[in-house]
């Protein structure tokens, strides 16, 4: 069904960010092909007779629940229908007794992060593109929506001790703008990806698209540069596609499981969130996260420090990995050696106060015993 009408462009207006106002779209659609009306069909029902809508509204949501959706989901779609309401004036609909037929989400889930080995079955199989998506979701937590726009003016390189890590911006210019980062072993994927584009004659600025929608590896390797076309944001949908495909093809998704033991996009976020937190407590973990009243708690010197921390746990190949706690065990032994030094020279110094007492002491007891004689 195509979204079309005055009530349609009034929905779309609102402070809401992109990725919102794309979701409000697709739940709106989903429930107006349910209820087989238009935007404006359904609206002019709700102004003259709201019971009616209502009961149809109540009618999608006990069809959604037999259907098994959660209750999130049921309130996303509650949400957009609302906001429907909202900018075409519609008043009259019994949004309490609405929210009272919805399912109560679940405050802890029950699904689990996926593990560092499933993340590596994943980037083993995957290509260039595939493989940058999938560490910028694990590395900063970012939600599937933020691709639509994410460009290349919205990282930035920064330094902190060893690391040459990425510093993000999400969002920018809306109203959920936050900053997180990247890990090293993202951005250095990234920075692979941005050539190849490049030697395919790619001209890439701060506006360009940082995952672009087409990439044509074997036209570059042809030299055949007109084949890529301009460069656009691949889509969210797009991308959720492409995971879901590469999942079933390397076993991680199968047809004897209904409900999967991590979500397919959302489970990148957790582990994100489960990295973070257990080295920087959930504060951090929000922040990073970029959720509400959290992001401004904290500087960016002190989200960088705590991102920092946990970049060893964020990293996902296993010889950058091994290689971050050899240097770590190399830093401690440091530090252990340091300390010892430190000791040792303590000592030294007490050794010699103590031998000038000593000779002190003596030279006292030698004129003592000579006045005696």
């Amino acid at each position: 069904m195509v979204l079309e009408g005055e009530s349609v462009t009034n929905f779309g207006k609102g402070n809401q960010a992109e990725a919102t106002k794309d979701s409000y779209m697709k739940k709106l659609r989903q429930f107006l092909e349910y209820i087989q009306m238009q935007a404006d069909e359904f609206v002019t029902l709700a102004k003259k007779k709201p019971k009616d809508a209502e009961r149809l509204i109540m009618d999608y949501v006990e069809a959604r629940k037999r259907e098994g959706v959660s209750g999130s989901t049921i309130r996303n779609a509650r949400d957009a229908i609302r906001h429907l309401f909202i900018w075409n004036d519609v008043e009259g609909i019994n949004f309490n007794k609405i929210n009272e037929s919805i399912p109560h989400a679940r405050k802890v889930g029950r699904d689990r992060a996926p593990t560092k080995e499933e993340i590596r079955l994943i980037l083993d199989n995957a290509d260039l593109r595939m493989k940058c998506i999938i560490l910028i979701l694990a590395s900063s937590g970012v939600r599937l929506g933020a691709f639509n726009y994410l460009s290349w003016g919205d990282f930035r390189e920064v330094a902190y001790g060893e690391y040459k890590l990425a510093r993000m911006t999400v969002y920018r210019g809306e109203n959920e703008e936050y900053m997180t980062f990247v890990t090293p072993e993202c951005w250095s994927a990234l920075q692979e990806y941005k050539t190849l584009r490049e030697k395919a004659g790619e001209r890439i600025t701060g506006q360009s698209p940082v995952i672009r929608d087409v990439l044509d590896v074997d036209a570059i390797k042809r030299g055949d540069i007109e084949s890529l076309g301009p460069a656009r944001n691949v889509s969210s949908r797009t991308i959720g596609n492409l995971l879901g495909r590469l999942l079933w093809k390397i076993g991680l998704r199968t047809k004897k499981r209904k409900m999967h033991e991590w979500k397919q996009v959302h489970g990148f976020r957790k582990f994100f969130n489960t990295q973070v937190e257990s080295v920087d407590g959930k504060a951090f973990a929000d922040a990073l996260r970029g959720e509400k009243g959290s992001y401004d708690k904290f500087s960016e010197k002190e989200l960088l420090e705590a991102y920092a921390k946990a970049i060893p746990n964020l990293t996902i190949a296993r010889a950058v990995e091994i290689q971050y706690e050899v240097e770590k065990k190399v830093a401690d032994n440091d530090r252990k050696l340091g300390e010892l030094e430190r000791t040792h020279v303590k000592l030294l110094e007490r050794v010699d106060s103590l031998e000038k007492e000593t000779k002190a002491i003596k030279g006292m007891l030698r004129k003592i015993i000579e006045k005696k004689v």
